[in-house]
């Protein structure tokens, strides 16, 4: 009995390694797809407050999705690079576009809520 529970927990084990990789490597794949467009990865805010930097010099650009338009603006968290992406309809937007106008390019995005219930603000 001991070895059959032996086997059962290496079959486990082993699943869980190859979904891992199979993880891993989807990952890599959608960061290589993503380069070779010419976009970055795209920025997922936490809960809580998110310090970001707007890239001016670097252009936005309109992509339409399932759920209508987004606006997608080029940003920077830490050292790396992302893409922010928000509705056309979005106070997040308005937030972003002020700012801009602004010349305030470090900015705090609060995230609260989940779901259909999240909102963000934007502190300067």
């Amino acid at each position: 009995m001991p070895n059959t529970l032996k086997a059962i927990e290496d079959v486990a084990e082993n699943r869980q390694l190859t979904f891992d990789q199979l993880d891993r490597e989807i990952i890599e794949e959608r960061k290589k797809a993503l380069k070779e467009k010419g976009y970055n990865e795209l920025l997922v805010l936490g809960k809580g407050e998110n310090k970001v930097e707007l890239l001016p010099s670097k252009n936005y650009r309109i992509v339409k999705t399932k759920f209508g338009e987004r606006v997608v603006f080029p940003v920077k968290q830490g050292k790396a690079e992302y893409d922010l992406m928000a509705s056309k309809k979005s106070p997040l937007l308005r937030g972003i576009l002020s700012c801009l106008k602004s010349k305030q390019y470090k900015i705090k995005i609060l995230k609260t809520g989940e779901g259909q219930q999240t909102r963000y603000d934007i502190l300067v």
